[in-house]
């Protein structure tokens, strides 16, 4: 088994593919979604189940160690929706947080929430016979495929992630083993009776830079993505993907265009 050296490398290749630090969505009127939505769509339905990884800073090493075990400062969050039923499985992360003290905001703390506003890539896989493996396949071009194939091993609420398998035109690449790479475990825990939701957070409610207080105002509930759906679009609006939130009572709807960029590897096949 070989291990990735130097570490940066297995975070790229894995858990941590992050960028741009700025929303990644555009507002959409009624009538533009509408008129450039397709009829191929994917619906997360209930038989998925969400696990959430949460990374912490460690503040006791001058803010430079990051720790994995639940203490300190949440830096990151991580999302991996699970159809077992299905075989089927998304990975959402988040956008990357400047200051590193955003998701420790209460606003943004309740675990159950998944806020596409904070929404960085998303992956589509699939499960193996077994359930313990999650494969991520990405053609390049004709003829050219890459796959990193997860394996991980679940004890109760817990997702264990244990190893990354990369394979290049379907032949062995590398594994990567991830409790030595990081020196501490990769757990994802389940996250029961979640919403995938859409709440803009004012200017004044942003976690803000270290030394200065946060006026934090939680009293506006979030939009829920209506149907769980995720849209593609047709050729008036090429290249992109849909999703469209709201209230209970539907008083308020809000409809977003995202880059078909955000969804890493291959996803045509998951949509019908």
């Amino acid at each position: 088994m070989k291990n990735l050296k130097p570490l940066y490398l297995i975070i790229f290749l894995a858990l941590f593919k992050m960028g741009c630090s700025k929303y990644t969505f555009t507002p959409l009127t009624e009538a533009k979604f509408n008129q450039g939505r397709s009829d191929q769509d994917f619906v997360i339905d209930k038989s998925f189940q969400l696990f959430l990884k949460k990374t912490f800073k460690d503040s006791e090493k001058n803010n430079k160690k990051i720790s994995r075990d639940a203490a300190g400062t949440v830096i990151e969050k991580n999302f991996l929706l699970i159809s077992f039923e299905k075989k089927q499985a998304i990975y959402l992360t988040y956008i990357p947080d400047k200051y590193r003290n955003m998701y420790s905001s209460d606003i943004i703390l309740d675990d159950n929430l998944v806020n596409f506003v904070y929404f960085r890539t998303m992956q589509f896989g699939t499960l193996s016979d077994d359930l313990q493996q999650i494969t991520f396949l990405q053609t390049k071009k004709p003829g050219h495929t890459t796959s990193d194939t997860w394996e991980f091993t679940r004890t109760g609420k817990q997702l264990k992630l244990n190893a990354i398998i990369e394979r290049k035109n379907g032949v062995y690449a590398h594994t990567y083993n991830l409790d030595e790479a990081f020196g501490k475990k990769v757990i994802f825990e389940e996250m029961p009776n979640y919403l995938l939701v859409h709440r803009m957070i004012a200017k004044t409610e942003v976690a803000p830079k270290p030394g200065k207080n946060a006026n934090i105002d939680i009293s506006e509930d979030p939009q829920v993505l209506v149907n769980n759906e995720i849209v593609l679009t047709n050729s008036v609006d090429p290249g992109k993907f849909y999703l469209k939130f709201a209230d209970p009572s539907f008083t308020k709807v809000t409809y977003l265009s995202f880059p078909i960029e955000r969804i890493l590897y291959d996803h045509k096949q998951f949509f019908k």
